[in-house]
């Protein structure tokens, strides 16, 4: 048995703690080239929330979180369904399978000084899921991009993400964030009538509100999902299942 892998079954069978388990996967995702890691879960409650636990610093993640960069990102949505490692080229923008629109998220990862990142999907919790390792220079992005290590970060995100909830993390952790309802009941029904071909005196008429209403829930329902036109909020929508 490849002998990485007894490290890390027991460098996380050995943490006391949630606390300890994650520092110990983010060493061993760091001996396979990764500057920084992040574990994503996007919980189909009621109403959706995103839990992101990140090593990242905290000013990162917040802006990540309440800037529009993660409504935008494609990558949770890609977890749904995708099984495949995807790894992602930020200084060139390219992606190795076609996931959707990345620009807003290499702008950010580029702010970050991240070259490189790597997806790998996962079915944690029984969610969509997914761990991301990212690298801060060509050669740290070329080691962790070797065949052996994909396979490698792979099954660290296995182990991981069968013992780790990132909601269980202690209360006020700073690398831990959560987003609150991304749409407000309101706006999922303007968006559900814009669905259905209506305009806005439409969606006014069918919501028992002013057309002005109507378009200001549609505005902030884009502004919730990084999106520039309305068109474009309600894709976003239907892709992450919010209406």
């Amino acid at each position: 048995m490849d002998t990485f892998l007894i490290d890390a079954i027991d460098a996380l069978d050995e943490s006391p703690d949630v606390t300890k388990m994650w520092d110990a996967a983010a060493v061993l995702f760091e001996r396979l080239g990764a500057d920084h890691m992040s574990f994503g879960v996007e919980f189909h409650d009621d109403p959706v929330e995103v839990v992101v636990h990140s090593t990242l610093p905290p000013d990162a993640l917040a802006e990540y979180m309440s800037e529009g960069v993660q409504a935008a990102d494609p990558w949770l949505g890609y977890c749904r369904a995708g099984v495949q490692t995807v790894h992602l080229d930020v200084t060139a923008r390219l992606v190795s399978r076609p996931i959707g629109s990345v620009d807003l998220l290499c702008d950010f990862l580029d702010g970050r000084g991240v070259r490189a990142a790597l997806l790998s999907p996962t079915g944690a919790l029984g969610h969509a899921a997914g761990v991301v390792t990212m690298a801060g220079s060509a050669d740290r992005a070329k080691a962790m991009l070797r065949a052996e290590t994909v396979v490698r970060v792979r099954l660290v995100t296995a182990l991981l993400t069968a013992r780790y909830d990132p909601r269980t993390a202690a209360a006020g952790e700073p690398h831990v964030h959560r987003s609150g309802p991304l749409l407000s009941p309101r706006e999922a029904e303007a968006l559900r009538w814009l669905a259905e071909g209506c305009q806005v005196q439409r969606i006014a008429e069918r919501m028992g509100v002013q057309p002005v209403t109507a378009a200001k829930f549609l505005a902030s329902a884009r502004r919730r999902l990084g999106a520039r036109t309305r068109e474009q909020a309600l894709a976003i929508a239907l892709v992450r299942g919010l209406i």
